[in-house]
């Protein structure tokens, strides 16, 4: 809306038909290379203004710059088969560019609106990442073009259909959270409801006693090992298990020869699991398992290998571990092997997989009740509406059409009434042969109407994720790991 007043106002205003007015007396009164030197000129300050409006207007109107500039979560790929997940700010700065040849333009523009005139707009973009963060991020890291469709479909999303979006609070101020890539909502914001039922970390063990320690006398080795072991069995029960890795680190360093080595080599396991180092309980489980200690049951460490690497989002790893554990003779570890087996198929979209898993829990069970809620979960997913992005994109040839068939009404509305009236206007400024105005209109309501086509299918594939984490959200498998 912001941008047709402006364009308006210079349209009446005529401050671009001057120059052209200049080039035509130019080429009717001048001849030669003058005359060119002296349109080429004109020309390229009609461009130069034209550009500088178009890329200020787009900035302007990305707006909102309350929340501190906090760097979306990033990948920490130091592993390739155990990715992990860091929820670290990281300053803007950080970002790698992946194109640098447009930096000037955009990024700086962006940097100019947000030092300048974001701070005398106060607080009013409920989306996070805010616009010009989230433009910022676009331009940083894919192609100025990607870059350029993504801001404007950030812009017709923008304080829009917020239903769609999940709820977090930033700084004090409840917000919605929009990265720049989507794939991330599934990855940082997925609800920890039905496989967690809220409890404290430190309130139970991975096994739930099946690795807990109980104290012999000191007879089994020596006095100094016994007091350093029990003391790191202390630290553990009561939840300080950083230090407690310390302890159990030096009595296997110290103590070659010692009875409560396994002991403690199982602890230390459990402690790394509630610790939250999952890539450390992952290859201390496997070094275990290669050195196949009689003492420990090989299902009991592929169910903690398959709860950690379920933890860390590797499903298919983390199900073929757990299928392993099903095969344990103890009763507990089976049946927690299953169902979580099934819930890591459910996160793959395995629907049927997770179905049959969740069946084969006995009816007799303590988890019956459990198992047939999520097998029902598991029947519905196949009726949750998802959306087909190529028909998202084709409808959105109308636009706004493409939003409101991903479900996003009001963004609809608002595309469909800035495209239209961006349309209107360079209608109007080539009728007029206002052409100033009319090409610097064209080049907006171009961008304006491919952003309309990429949004609409981003939002489709958007809306299929945020479905599927909502009946993820309702899964509860009846215990805590």
């Amino acid at each position: 809306m912001c941008s047709v007043w402006v364009f308006a106002w210079v349209y009446r205003s005529n401050i671009m038909r001057r120059p052209i007015n200049q080039m035509r007396f130019l080429c009717n009164f001048r001849r030669g290379w003058g005359c060119v030197v002296q349109v080429a000129f004109h020309h390229s300050l009609i461009a130069a203004s034209g550009g500088a409006v178009l890329y200020m207007l787009i900035f302007v109107l990305t707006s909102h710059n309350l929340c501190i500039a906090q760097e979306q979560p990033q990948w920490n790929a130091s592993t390739s088969n155990h990715p992990t997940f860091e929820n670290s700010d990281v300053d803007e700065k950080s970002v790698t560019p992946t194109y640098s040849f447009h930096q000037l333009l955009t990024t700086t523009a962006i940097k100019t609106y947000q030092l300048l005139i974001s701070p005398s707009k106060g607080s009013s973009c409920p989306m996070y990442q805010h616009c010009s963060l989230y433009s910022y991020q676009s331009f940083s890291r894919f192609h100025p073009i990607k870059a350029f469709l993504m801001t404007a479909d950030r812009l017709h999303r923008c304080g829009h259909d917020l239903d769609n979006y999940t709820p977090i609070e930033v700084d004090g101020f409840v917000r919605f959270w929009d990265p720049v890539d989507p794939t991330f909502v599934s990855s940082t914001l997925k609800s920890d409801a039905g496989w967690s039922a809220g409890q404290d970390k430190a309130s139970f063990n991975i096994l739930h006693g099946v690795f807990a320690t109980t104290p012999t006398s000191d007879s089994e080795g020596s006095k100094q090992d016994s007091l350093l072991f029990y003391f790191a069995d202390w630290l553990q029960r009561g939840g300080d298990y950083d230090r407690a890795i310390t302890e159990y680190r030096r009595v296997l360093f110290y103590y070659t020869k010692s009875h409560y080595r396994k002991r403690a080599a199982t602890s230390l396991l459990d402690c790394y699991y509630n610790a939250g180092q999952y890539l450390a309980a992952i290859h201390w489980g496997q070094e275990l398992l290669g050195k196949n200690i009689s003492s420990i049951d090989d299902s009991q460490l592929s169910f903690v290998l398959g709860c950690s690497y379920f933890r860390l989002g590797n499903y298919p790893l983390s199900i073929t571990y757990l299928s392993e554990a099903a095969s344990a003779d103890t009763v507990a570890i089976k049946e927690k092997s299953v169902l979580l087996q099934g819930l890591a198929c459910a996160y793959e979209s395995n629907w049927k997989d997770a179905a049959r898993s969740f069946a084969v829990i006995s009816d007799y069970s303590e988890f019956s009740e459990k198992a047939r809620y999520c097998e029902e979960l598991c029947s519905q997913a196949e009726y949750l509406g998802r959306k087909r992005p190529t028909v998202a994109g084709l409808l959105a040839i109308v636009p706004g059409l493409g939003y409101l068939y991903d479900g996003y009404p009001q963004t609809a509305l608002s595309s469909f009434l800035v495209n239209g009236l961006c349309f209107w206007g360079t209608y109007e400024a080539f009728r007029n042969d206002n052409l100033g105005v009319g090409s610097l209109l064209a080049i907006l309501s171009f961008g304006w109407y491919s952003g309309n086509i990429y949004g609409s299918v981003i939002s489709a594939k958007r809306k299929n994720i945020k479905l599927k984490n909502d009946l993820l959200a309702r899964f509860d498998i009846g215990f805590s790991f």
